[in-house]
């Protein structure tokens, strides 16, 4: 806009509605309002595309309660709203999730005789939860509004891991009002199951749909390869990347995601770092989910070199966060580098990063799994929990009186043992038996005795002292 100006040239309503259109694409919802306002001192009049483009710059950034107020003052402004104002002001309803307003707006335009069309509904049953979209599927008919494509598939999206058969029973629903499931429909669809664990479901759909002529795409190919991630089954999400490559599909973040993810879940340490090094070749920008997943894939391996130098490659790239961190620790930890777990602990608040139970645990099971003496460093470190109020897990006690067992401390061990049902943690089998342990090198019998009933009033076998 400035630029016209400095040409001698004066912006006009076209030029306005490109201007707030842009932002509105780039999430600039403030400054596509302040054009909204200066059009009136320059003395030019908003129309229907002005306000449909603004209320779209607020819904894209989730202010919906602005959009629907521009939506009431078109009246003002001595404009009638109609379809594709209202669709904006729903589809900004669904992006803050309200739905219940969405739908009354959709109401609305039919009292009003503006006629709803297919891109109106399908924005109203997006913003709510799965039963509300279903049910408003239902009632398009009603509204004299035959559902298509748009509709079904923004209602397959809403289905959650709880209600995956209601999801598949909609593509042949599709048919019966002569709509052809597409690749969305398919997708989405897959996405359900992987949510909902069926891996074997989602491969057998995305099969299903190439079948009936439905070209899979990189959506597809990418929820299959998810729910085998989810499923454990990095041999069949490999081989799904291999159709993907056959097909001359390109994977995209997600996709590489889940199959470095896979990976690391099949102890394939190696083709995930292949795959994050392929990502590169493809100019596709690793992200921190990339970097946990290969992090955790190398530390599952006891790759820790590998762990550590991954890390560094995130924290260049600034992708680093508190996952890559704990699984670099844990990394560690496995190999028996517990001075490094100790160090990139304390380097986490260096990034802004606040270290969780996880991350104590790690740090601690280090100390516990290092062959020195560490039992010092595990009362430092539940000292510090203490302060920054990291409640800790049964993973950290149970590290930690092993440690303290190893360290001959065995009024450590049996004070952690006392303290557990305080932090709602109940002492399990390999806790009981660290602190018998240590209480048997100190000489406790007495104690010792006071364990094993505790153990006998559980009704739990333990085989400490065999």
């Amino acid at each position: 806009m400035q630029d016209l100006r400095e040409l001698r040239l004066e912006p006009d309503t076209v030029s306005y509605n490109a201007a707030i259109h842009s932002c509105g694409k780039g999430g600039r919802w403030a400054v596509a309002l302040e054009l909204l306002q200066r059009m009136d001192s320059a003395r030019l009049r908003p129309n229907t595309i002005t306000l449909g483009a603004s209320i779209n710059a607020c819904g894209s950034c989730s202010h919906w309660e602005l959009g629907v107020s521009l939506l009431r003052k078109m009246p003002e402004m001595h404009m009638m709203p109609h379809t594709t104002s209202y669709n904006s002001a729903i589809t900004a309803c669904g992006e803050g999730s309200e739905w219940q307003l969405a739908l009354a707006l959709l109401l609305e335009m039919s009292e009003a005789r503006v006629a709803p069309n297919h891109v109106g509904c399908g924005a109203a049953i997006n913003a709510g939860q799965w039963k509300v979209a279903l049910q408003l599927l239902r009632e398009l008919p009603a509204l004299r509004i035959l559902p298509n494509e748009i509709c079904y598939n923004a209602c397959i999206g809403k289905f959650d891991a709880s209600s995956w058969q209601l999801a598949l029973g909609l593509l042949p629903s599709m048919l019966e009002v002569h709509c052809s499931p597409n690749e969305i429909s398919y997708g989405a669809a897959i996405s359900v199951l992987a949510k909902a664990g069926h891996w074997q479901l989602a491969v057998g759909l995305l099969s299903e749909m190439q079948l009936a002529g439905v070209r899979a795409n990189e959506i597809s190919f990418g929820a299959a390869i998810d729910a085998c991630q989810r499923g454990g089954r990095w041999q069949h999400a490999l081989s799904l990347l291999g159709d993907m490559l056959q097909m001359k599909l390109v994977p995209n973040l997600v996709v590489f995601n889940a199959a470095i993810g896979v990976c690391g879940k099949g102890g394939s340490w190696d083709v995930a770092l292949r795959l994050l090094g392929w990502m590169v070749e493809q100019t596709v920008a690793p992200d921190a989910i990339t970097y946990n997943a290969a992090t955790s894939a190398c530390a599952k391996a006891a790759q820790w070199q590998l762990a550590v130098a991954l890390l560094r490659e995130a924290a260049a790239e600034r992708c680093q966060d508190q996952i890559t961190y704990n699984a670099a620790m844990d990394a560690c930890g496995r190999a028996g580098q517990w001075q490094l777990a100790l160090v990139f602990l304390d380097e986490m608040k260096d990034f802004g990063l606040r270290p969780d139970e996880v991350s104590f645990g790690a740090a601690i099971h280090a100390c516990d799994a290092a062959r020195a003496s560490t039992w010092g460093h595990v009362v430092w470190l539940f000292s510090r929990m203490s302060r920054m109020r990291v409640p800790p897990s049964q993973i950290c006690l149970g590290s930690a009186i092993s440690a303290f067992t190893k360290g001959h401390q065995w009024k450590l061990a049996l004070a952690l043992i006392r303290a557990m049902p305080q932090l709602l943690l109940m002492p399990d089998e390999v806790s009981y038996d660290a602190a018998i342990n240590a209480c048997s090198r100190g000489g406790r019998w007495q104690v010792v005795v006071g364990l094993l009933a505790e153990i006998s009033d559980c009704s739990t076998n333990f085989f400490s002292c065999q």
